[in-house]
């Protein structure tokens, strides 16, 4: 019996064509997903905002998602959740309503929580400290679990505050939530703390999703950038170690493939999907 589930974030087929050399819409990324043999999707906001202004619905993509049998496990979206300004944080909550509700109508858990707004605040002085981030992410719990959703709480290794695993841990444990669930990432594991033995920390259910990647030796961390990413295997991360101490975690859920990559963004999406998939799963499964 598999330990994962595996899910694609269509990031990582974001810029690539078809086969037959035409762009992707939506149906298509679904369609893609589920052929290559993912058992869930990650969907992004924006993208289904373009698919309502180009005239098309949510329940299109809901009746897209049952047809391919693929779970949709969480939406990426970007709302300024943890700002100390009140006007652009009143802003961020009214967007991540709006995020909440699209969810709910397609029957997905999770909406990611990122540290967007205050990741590039390059004035210490206008960044909240743990506990107010942790006050504010309570209140977004609340406004999540009015629509029967979960939000994700996400840091990212290039953010100023809301950094690194650590912080996560801290903002969960200091919000009074008491099913906090967080996204953790390869990347930004790398990116913050430079390795992956705080995850040790964790118990399987405070996970919610796990995003995977990889990547390459040089750059180095202080200077690899997102867009760097590569798939499973094709970097040098110590993924085998991660995915064992996943497994002794107790994490039973998705592991979703996420990257940013241009190389892999000129192939087709058809193959980048099934090669991310081969290379994630026989890791996982090896480990």
């Amino acid at each position: 019996m598999a330990t994962f589930k595996y899910a694609l974030n269509t990031s990582t087929i974001r810029e690539c064509l078809s086969r037959a050399g035409e762009p992707l819409v939506l149906k298509q990324k679904i369609e893609i997903t589920a052929a290559a043999g993912y058992d869930g999707i990650e969907l992004w906001v924006r993208e289904l905002d373009d698919h309502v202004r180009a005239g098309g619905s949510l329940s299109d993509v809901k009746g897209w998602l049952d047809a391919a049998v693929l779970e949709i496990v969480d939406l990426m979206g970007f709302f300024e959740w943890a700002v100390l300004d009140d006007e652009r944080r009143k802003a961020g909550f009214e967007e991540a309503a709006r995020n909440f509700a699209i969810a709910a109508e397609l029957g997905c858990p999770f909406v990611a929580a990122p540290p967007f707004g205050i990741h590039n605040e390059s004035d210490p002085t206008k960044r909240p400290d743990l506990k107010t981030i942790a006050h504010y992410f309570a209140e977004l719990s609340s406004l999540a679990k009015k629509h029967d959703v979960t939000p994700l709480l996400e840091f990212w290794g290039i953010s100023k505050q809301l950094g690194c695993l650590g912080e996560a841990i801290c903002v969960g444990a200091e919000s009074g939530v008491e099913d906090v669930r967080l996204l953790t990432d390869v990347f930004h594991i790398y990116k913050s703390s430079g390795h992956h033995n705080g995850m040790r920390l964790l118990d399987g259910k405070s996970l919610g999703l796990f995003h995977v990647n990889d990547y390459p030796a040089n750059p180095p961390q202080a200077s690899v950038v997102d867009a760097q990413r590569v798939m499973p295997g094709d970097g040098v991360a110590p993924l085998s170690a991660i995915f064992q101490t996943l497994k002794d975690t107790g994490f039973k859920g998705y592991l979703s493939l996420e990257i940013f990559n241009e190389a892999e963004w000129a192939k087709p999406a058809e193959d980048v999907a099934a090669r991310g998939l081969r290379q994630m799963r026989s890791l996982a499964e090896a480990a």
